[in-house]
């Protein structure tokens, strides 16, 4: 589901933000709830379409996997609401309430500090990553062999094991 508000009001945090809202499928070990199981047989005794994501059967959070799009728009204090669902069918009301548009800019105020919050976090990381490669950089410097007078792809030449044993008998 892609959630959109667009504001015009000039108190607004922000004049618009988009958001998506999905949910993926249970993992391959977790089973799948009694519950939805049983609605899963229920569609199919009845010969009805089974649900396009198994999320639609959960009580929860079926609206939101049911919704394709929402867009709630505030002009002049009265705020739009435009639901687009997953089938094609839309619905759309307006919504004079003052109450309601200080909702949305709270909302849009916390979504802004929650990305602030984000991009710290993500810098503050990349900066430490970046410490970590330097002070590996100049580890792996300081443990090189130290090469005197010789080149370091330079053969030695050894004796061999047989070579060994005679001249110690010998």
């Amino acid at each position: 589901m892609l959630l959109e508000l667009s504001s015009t009001l000039a108190s607004s945090a922000s004049a618009s933000f988009y958001t998506t809202l999905s949910f993926s499928d249970l993992c391959r070990e977790l089973h799948t709830p009694s519950a939805w199981q049983f609605q899963l047989g229920y569609l199919l005794n009845s010969e009805l379409d089974l649900p396009a994501r198994i999320h639609m059967l959960d009580r929860a959070v079926g609206l939101g996997t049911l919704l394709d799009l929402v867009r709630v728009q505030v002009l002049d204090s009265t705020v739009w609401v435009h639901c687009g669902f997953v089938d094609g069918a839309v619905v759309e009301w307006c919504s004079p309430s003052d109450s309601f548009v200080a909702s949305l800019e709270t909302i849009a105020k916390d979504i802004e500090a929650m990305k602030a919050e984000e991009n710290k976090f993500k810098s503050a990381v990349e900066l430490e990553e970046g410490q970590r490669r330097r002070t590996r950089h100049q580890h792996t410097q300081s443990l090189e062999p130290v090469t005197l007078g010789r080149k370091p792809w330079a053969h030695k030449r050894q004796k061999s094991f047989l070579h060994t044993i005679v001249s110690a008998v010998g």
